[in-house]
């Protein structure tokens, strides 16, 4: 696209090739908008192998980028370019995810509420890229179901069935492995119910969880990052519904800042997540 407007939604982007840049989508100024859309195993011989912006404006909603291959940037290739990115999942693509060369300009931007593999650390090897963040980046397994087959929607136990702006599911699939008709290879025996009131909250929560059988358990809260925050409540377990209340307070007893917590409840079987914001 080059001084255009294009609208991408609902779609998947795979197995394009481009002999220097720009496999999957490239942009040449204008401004684009991509949502609910999947770039796979797409291959940017040099550069870009997903999407390359070229003094552009590209905003990136409910997107997957997996499976991609570049020189330099397997994910985007950006050259002086305004990039938004929201709930979405860039993994396991083959080669630096970012390129962006200082000759290229200043590229502002800004990732909230997805799944980056290298974290925000990323963006910071750029001198160019003015980067900046609200809602948070994970760094963490999406846990597709099958990267091996392509097949890119995300487990039940998947921490980015929680983490969008909405705390619903990011990247570009609504539907579960277990929809699919797929199993992971783990028997779920095991059907918690994990939630929190009020959330927002400031500064207690209550916390409440269901365990239907008998058994190991461990209820934890992690940063967005995946860090471990605050051990809540951990040991053997007997069937029913329980309450406890989390104070916002780390492991040494200190008040943690504002921003986006999971409360996550682990038992043999299965893993649910939850996820709460703390606002001061």
């Amino acid at each position: 696209f080059e001084n255009a407007e294009p609208v991408v939604k609902h779609s998947i982007l795979r197995r394009n090739e481009a002999f220097i840049e720009g496999a999957g989508l490239y942009q040449s100024s204008g401004s684009g908008s991509i949502e609910w859309t999947a770039f796979e195993h797409n291959h940017g011989y040099d550069y870009g192998g997903g999407i390359v912006s070229h003094q552009a404006t590209l905003e990136l909603n409910q997107t997957t980028f997996a499976g991609n291959i570049s020189g330099f940037g397997s994910v985007m290739a950006l050259y002086s370019s305004v990039v938004t990115i929201k709930n979405s999942i860039f993994w396991s693509n083959e080669g630096p995810i970012v390129y962006s060369p200082e000759s290229s300009g200043v590229t502002y931007l800004e990732a909230n509420y997805s799944d980056i593999e290298g974290g925000q650390e990323l963006f910071s090897q750029f001198s160019n890229i003015i980067f900046s963040t609200e809602g948070g980046i994970i760094n963490q397994d999406p846990g597709f179901c099958f990267s091996y087959d392509s097949t890119y929607s995300l487990q039940e136990t998947s921490i980015c069935q929680v983490a969008s702006d909405t705390a619903g599911v990011i990247g570009a699939y609504q539907t579960t492995c277990q929809q699919l008709g797929l199993d992971s290879g783990n028997e779920l025996k095991n059907y918690t119910i994990l939630q929190n009131y009020p959330n927002p909250f400031n500064p207690v929560t209550e916390i409440t969880y269901t365990l239907e059988e008998y058994g190991e358990f461990a209820l934890h809260i992690y940063d967005i990052r995946g860090n471990l925050v605050k051990k809540l409540k951990m040991g053997r377990g007997s069937p029913g519904s329980y309450k406890l209340a989390w104070n916002s307070k780390d492991e040494s007893g200190k008040k943690v800042t504002s921003g986006v917590y999971i409360c996550q409840l682990k038992t043999n079987h299965k893993i649910h997540n939850n996820r709460m914001l703390l606002l001061k």
